[in-house]
């Protein structure tokens, strides 16, 4: 499974960010994710499952762009 990213700028309207090509950012474990965010160095993602046990998955960033 593969993870994309859009970039969105403050006064942006979403339908517009949509337009854009995303960015892939990340492959991730086959599964079902309940909570996805980026990491404070913004080097990886911090990835959580739905059902037990949910242990808190780290996936390094693919490319070499700010997120």
């Amino acid at each position: 499974m593969r993870m994309f990213t859009f970039v969105r700028k403050d006064s942006e309207a979403w339908e517009q960010v949509f337009k854009r090509k995303s960015r892939s950012i990340a492959h991730l474990p086959q599964g079902k994710y309940e909570a996805i965010c980026y990491g404070p160095d913004g080097k990886g993602l911090y990835i959580t499952r739905e059902k037990l046990p949910t242990p808190l998955l780290i996936i390094p960033r693919i490319d070499n762009k700010e997120f």
